[in-house]
């Protein structure tokens, strides 16, 4: 995010840009300066080619533009400094990217599809874990031959290890996605489409022209 940078910025790495510097009238600004220094230092980044030694999928809920916004100006603001214009720890990552969180049928996506879009790659309908859209919320038999497989699972048909680090239940929402083994606190396995009523009605955009209606899926 830190390399989402304003014109100045781009001015300043523009060929010529020290002369350019010096008929600018904003050059002396703090805000100006600040911003051909964080590109800058978005310019150094090496691309870093080495094989991974583990790969961790961190999953915070809720961590929208927003939210994100909200958190950065309270905890700038708990440490007595300009909360706006404070960084948070994860934004100083050299890399980032923003995602679409809507589902195959609505709007607002719940916990079970849009971990499947993380660690198995498509999208699918609300109320349907570790299947593709074209499986029915409640209709357990006749999603027979919609699976997807999930990064754990292709992980340890490679001989790799696996596991799950949560703050919260095992079972609760997000986490039973991410395992290719599915269990339950009862010890039972955790079935592949819930049996509860979808909320997809009050979440659904009321146009027939929802692009979710007919995009077909990618297996």
């Amino acid at each position: 995010m830190r390399c989402l940078l304003g014109l100045a910025a781009v001015l300043a790495a523009s060929p010529g840009a020290a002369h350019a510097q010096t008929r600018l009238p904003q050059a002396n600004d703090a805000y100006f300066r600040s911003a051909q220094a964080a590109l800058q230092e978005c310019l150094r980044v090496v691309a870093n080619t080495s094989r991974a030694k583990n790969v961790i999928l961190f999953v915070g809920d809720g961590m929208g533009i927003s939210t994100m916004t909200a958190g950065r100006i309270y905890e700038g603001q708990k440490r007595g400094v300009d909360g706006e214009s404070n960084i948070l720890a994860m934004e100083r990552l050299p890399f980032a990217t923003l995602s679409q969180t809507y589902t195959y049928d609505a709007q607002v996506a719940d916990s079970a599809p849009t971990t499947v879009a993380m660690v198995k790659g498509v999208k699918t309908r609300n109320d349907v874990i570790g299947r593709y859209c074209e499986a029915e919320v409640g209709d357990c038999a006749g999603s027979k031959g919609t699976e997807v497989a999930s990064l754990a699972a292709l992980a340890e048909r490679a001989g790799l290890a696996t596991g799950v680090v949560t703050t919260a239940r095992i079972t609760h929402a997000t986490r039973p996605r991410c395992t290719p083994t599915r269990r339950t606190g009862t010890g039972r396995g955790t079935p592949t489409c819930r049996r509860t009523p979808s909320r997809r009605a009050a979440a659904t955009s009321p146009s027939s022209s929802w692009p979710g209606r007919t995009a077909t899926a990618s297996r």
